[in-house]
């Protein structure tokens, strides 16, 4: 890896990073699409989920005392049959199938928070918009 790549990489990080402390959430819609610029789809994810569960588990522990446990427990099947999805796919997609799926997913989102851009809900659909 260059030391150019790895500098980008770590502001990218940074960014997404310091816009999640300040919102709460978006680490992962930033720093996802920017960093599969440069590094495999395959890597990239794995690297954010892993980022994102240790800054979520550190906030959990500290505010244990006021999750909502009961609503929690009917998310647990269906959040393991995603990850069992997810591994299956990113195991068996070849890395730039990964990469044009994820910009299927990402451009919607783009074209709708553009300036001038006006998609209907059916368009933003794929992208959860």
């Amino acid at each position: 890896m260059e030391d150019g790549t790895v500098a980008i990489a770590c502001g990218v990080v940074f960014m997404a990073y310091f816009v999640r402390g300040v919102a709460g959430f978006g680490s992962g819609l930033l720093a996802v699409p920017l960093l599969a610029l440069m590094y495999p789809v395959v890597l990239v994810v794995p690297v954010v989920v892993l980022l994102d569960y240790l800054g979520s588990a550190a906030q959990g522990l500290k505010h244990r005392a006021r999750v909502a446990w009961p609503e929690l427990i009917p998310l647990i099947i269906p959040t393991l049959i995603g990850i069992a999805g997810a591994l299956f796919l990113a195991s068996s997609l070849d890395a730039s199938v990964l990469s044009r799926a994820l910009g299927v997913f990402v451009l919607p989102v783009l074209l709708e928070s553009w300036p001038e851009g006006n998609l209907s809900t059916a368009a933003g659909a794929p992208a959860g918009g």
